[in-house]
């Protein structure tokens, strides 16, 4: 399965915003979310190997838009308030570990809309020390995790 960047409208609104003096936080579905609530019209890839495809789509975005002047990028993860399966807890350990060694990237904001994740942060990121500081904290039954690239 292969994926390619077909778009650079989250880059284009940026700097479109930025241009009228508006500096603002983009926000993109998270990787793992877009891969578990994804339906495939095609092929049988699993998850898992979706999941390693689309990273590497995500990476290069972000990278663009700290190109641009972006501090700060929103990720929505709305599978963080569901009960995981181990495999999916893992998807969100290796996306985001991925995305981290991206280099320069905009500091990543993790929100869940749909629920509390109180106890989902753990998934996000691991001891690899790519970088991330990881501060849990619950707003108006979202949680958020603040996810510092290496910027």
């Amino acid at each position: 399965m292969t994926f390619h960047l077909h778009s650079s409208k989250p880059i284009d609104e940026f700097l479109e915003a930025k241009k009228l003096g508006i500096h603002t936080r983009p926000v993109l579905l998270g990787p793992v979310s877009f891969v578990l609530q994804g339906k495939f019209t095609t092929g049988n890839a699993s998850r898992a190997e979706a999941l390693e495809s689309i990273v590497p789509i995500y990476r290069e975005v972000l990278t663009q838009l700290h190109k641009a002047g972006a501090d700060w990028v929103q990720m929505d993860e709305p599978c963080l308030a569901l009960d995981l399966d181990p495999s999916a807890q893992g998807f969100y350990r290796e996306a985001y570990d991925e995305l981290l060694k991206a280099g320069a990237i905009p500091q990543c904001l993790l929100a869940t809309y749909f629920g509390c994740a109180r106890t989902q942060p753990r998934y996000c990121g691991s001891s690899s020390g790519a970088g991330a500081t990881h501060r849990h904290r619950t707003v108006a039954g979202a949680a958020w995790v603040r996810m510092r690239g290496s910027s």
